[in-house]
């Protein structure tokens, strides 16, 4: 009989349960990381010769390169700074909007996008931000954002927005860093919270993924000094069933 492969996700790992006909294989990988599908393909193939006859192998790495490929069909990218994405559609909004002196940019660079500056308190200011331009973007049946960054251990806040005009409600969720890290969040859609001009707005109705235009970070800490927060990603996952 051919061996059966499957994916699924516990808490933040991958799980991979391999039937070769004779005791089900159960792997346990590593927290959840959806770019390297490819390296982690190689890394369980590895397990499995160490676990399954020689004559199972090849149908077992089929099998397991079907299975990744119908689990990796659950997300959509919204932007990829790996590849030729157009940063210019990005736009920095920074405290000097209301007479503070915070500065940023928001760039590619070595295949990823930078989102680095200065916040600064002085004038009542304390906040900096990059926003992509509005757009469709198809996001019909997801319930999260799964985003890839590499921050300095300042806590950021990733946001999104359903209303295409500049100054329109926006929803945001915390996002910590570890300094010079690559991490990946996964961050709820429920967990968002609709604010305007940093003030929480209980009237607003939840983030709706069919009306999302626009994503973006912000930093808003209260902290003077400079920041840096590099960007692999930003995908949004699929609900069950879509």
């Amino acid at each position: 009989m051919a061996p059966l492969a499957a994916l699924g996700e516990s808490g933040r790992a991958l799980v991979l349960v391999l039937d070769a006909g004779t005791a089900p294989c159960m792997i346990m990988l590593r927290p959840l990381k959806l770019q390297m599908f490819a390296l982690s393909c190689g890394l369980i193939i590895k397990e499995l010769v160490q676990r399954l006859p020689h004559r199972l192998l090849i149908p077992a790495a089929l099998a397991l390169l079907l299975a990744m490929n119908s689990h990796a069909a659950t997300y959509r990218t919204v932007y990829d700074f790996q590849t030729a994405t157009n940063t210019a559609a990005w736009q920095v909004v920074n405290d000097d909007v209301m007479g503070g002196v915070s500065t940023s940019s928001f760039r590619l660079t070595n295949g990823v996008a930078l989102f680095q500056g200065k916040v600064s308190l002085e004038n009542n200011g304390g906040f900096a931000s990059a926003r992509s331009l509005p757009a469709h973007h198809d996001l019909a049946g997801g319930d999260s954002f799964v985003i890839r960054v590499r921050g300095d251990g300042r806590r950021y806040k990733f946001t999104a927005r359903m209303d295409p005009s500049f100054d329109s409600a926006i929803y945001q969720c915390v996002l910590m860093t570890k300094k010079g890290e690559w991490e990946e969040h996964r961050l709820p859609f429920k967990q968002f919270v609709a604010t305007f001009r940093g003030r929480v707005l209980s009237s607003e109705p939840p983030l709706d993924a069919a009306r999302i235009t626009s994503v973006g970070f912000l930093i808003s800490d209260k902290q003077d000094g400079p920041f840096q927060l590099e960007v692999a990603w930003i995908k949004v996952a699929l609900a069950a069933g879509q």
